[in-house]
């Protein structure tokens, strides 16, 4: 399904083990005398991430919420009409949104409010509703009656059983809904770009998720793609049988366009 030839292909399972590829880090981030030591992985030039979409990508926007994954993954979503790969063109940094540090950056946004009040870069009304979607979108600090009014509010009907899911369970859990996950996204971007780390994106495991059936599935999603990725193959398949029609190998010196 997808193609990886010429690069190391990248998996969630042997992320840990494989530290050629993907090496643990932490990165400090300080604000006046505060400071918060964030978990983190330093992904290496020459590793292959794939996507599943209903389009060939031939060139992709440099958006902020550009989402790849390992094969098991991105098969599920490829089922959609083409399983894509793409390859990093050079080292980067991305956090890991585990409990730990979600705490922790909610920690710092909260500070950002207090510390920085008239601060024209802080927005109190953008963070507080930021502090409020990482909260109910990865279950930290909230209960499953205040994650389904939140989803209840912005579903359609077509979403309403995803959102029931919400109410199976007495944990807390995650809870992906495009428009909030992309808002996340944003505002991670914003926070990190007033640093002098290299943040590319987030890293996530599968998480605890009585909404999706149980589990929600690991992620990896890119602040602006472009930055650190490049098109490697792109493949058509069909739909019913899941066959390979064709395949296009796009110019290894192809950069994703902006």
């Amino acid at each position: 399904m997808f193609l990886f030839k010429d690069c190391e292909q990248f998996s969630f399972e042997t992320l840990t083990s494989r530290r050629n590829l993907f090496r643990p880090d932490q990165v400090t981030m300080v604000l006046n005398d505060k400071r918060w030591d964030l978990d983190a992985y330093v992904v290496k030039s020459g590793v292959c991430f794939f996507k599943g979409t209903p389009v060939p990508l031939h060139n992709i926007a440099n958006n902020s919420h550009f989402y790849v994954s390992d094969a098991n993954t991105a098969g599920i979503y490829a089922r959609r009409g083409y399983g894509c790969t793409f390859k990093t063109k050079r080292d980067h940094l991305v956090i890991v949104l585990n409990q730990s540090n979600l705490e922790k950056i909610l920690s710092m946004l909260d500070y950002l409010v207090t510390a920085f009040p008239s601060d024209p870069r802080v927005s109190v009304p953008h963070i507080t509703e930021l502090v409020t979607e990482l909260r109910v979108a990865y279950g930290v600090r909230t209960t499953p009656e205040e994650q389904f009014a939140y989803f209840a509010s912005k579903s359609s009907n077509a979403n309403m059983p995803l959102v029931e899911g919400i109410r199976s369970n007495k944990r807390p859990g995650r809870v992906s809904f495009t428009t909030v996950d992309k808002h996340i996204m944003q505002g991670l971007q914003w926070l990190f770009a007033n640093t002098p780390l290299d943040v590319q994106g987030i890293i996530a495991f599968a998480k605890h998720s009585p909404a999706h059936g149980g589990k929600f599935h690991p992620e990896l999603a890119y602040f602006q793609g472009s930055n650190v990725l490049r098109a490697h193959t792109c493949t058509a398949l069909n739909a019913s049988s899941m066959a390979i029609k064709n395949s296009i190998q796009y110019n290894k010196q192809n950069h994703l366009k902006t």
